[in-house]
């Protein structure tokens, strides 16, 4: 899963390609809002996508766009465990409690 730093680069220059990154990254921090889970393949089909629909020929989305989009974004790959919301607080108090006792027998 992919996720985005609070400092973005700033240094951005207002462009057709900056357009497509404005859209790209509104549609990722939505998508990392509600825990989907997000490749590299499927933020260089977005913005593919994102091409077509604002008529533009400018971008192709390829390895080396993605690896900038990145970098201009300060989004980095992170392994993360969907189970974490699911489980309940109480759950891991009393397995806590329970885990010390064991542990001193």
């Amino acid at each position: 899963m992919w996720m985005v730093n609070s400092n973005e680069n700033s240094k951005f220059h207002k462009t057709e390609t900056s357009k497509i990154d404005e859209v790209v990254i509104k549609w990722f921090r939505y998508a990392c809002a509600k825990n989907v889970p997000i490749s590299g393949v499927l933020l260089q089909e977005k913005a593919r996508e994102v091409v077509r629909t604002l008529g533009l020929d400018t971008l192709k989305a390829s390895n080396g766009w993605l690896e900038k989009f990145q970098i201009r974004h300060n989004i980095s790959f992170k392994s993360i465990c969907g189970e974490e919301k699911s489980v309940d607080p109480n759950h891991v108090t009393d397995w806590v409690e329970k885990l010390k006792s064991v542990c001193q027998g």
